[in-house]
């Protein structure tokens, strides 16, 4: 069972990292984490909040600023699970 987004970011002492979207601090507490199995939960949590809010802009007429927010936020969570978890690149060859 997955923690709320929120619940981990105070659990975390981290209460002011929450950002414009709803899903923001969990990608900047990603983005800093330095515990690899913290990070491992936060990049899991990010991605499934925002694959909720994905889901729930697609039915909305006003989620272009956040999709496009979402992709490059996105790209920031690919580079931390290449660079610090060592997660395979899919792309590479």
């Amino acid at each position: 069972m997955s923690v709320p987004c929120r619940t981990m970011i105070v659990c975390w002492g981290l209460e002011d990292a929450v950002g414009h979207f709803a899903w923001e601090g969990v990608v900047e507490l990603a983005e800093t984490e330095t515990d690899i199995d913290k990070l491992r939960k936060c990049v899991e949590q990010a991605e499934s909040v925002m694959f909720r809010r994905a889901s729930e802009r697609a039915s909305s007429n006003d989620g272009q600023v956040e999709g496009e927010a979402s992709g490059r936020a996105a790209d920031r969570l690919f580079r931390v699970k290449n660079e610090w978890l060592k997660w395979p690149n899919p792309f590479s060859r």
